[in-house]
């Protein structure tokens, strides 16, 4: 079987690789922290998310209270009054 030999490469072609090669690089890197950003995002989220759920549940209980100390009605925060239904 005939052995083929190998042929010297032009330094442009392995110039032209190397920069495809970086650009690779570069943009998986990129890729990398992009997705870090996303789950840091993600948590935040979560985070804020269960904030506002108890937030939620903190509201109702507190109009459970009020609702059992002075019965249905409204309030009004700037005449500081109760107003019954």
């Amino acid at each position: 079987m005939e052995q083929k030999e190998p042929k010297p490469i032009d330094q442009e072609v392995i110039d032209n690789l190397n920069k495809i090669g970086q650009a690779f690089d570069s943009l998986t890197m990129e890729m990398g922290a992009l997705e870090v950003e996303s789950l840091r995002l993600a948590n935040r989220k979560s985070y804020l998310v269960d904030q506002f759920n108890q937030l939620l549940e903190d509201e109702a209980k507190y109009h459970a209270e009020l609702l059992e100390k002075y019965g249905k009605g409204s309030i009004d925060v700037e005449k500081k009054v109760f107003i019954p239904e």
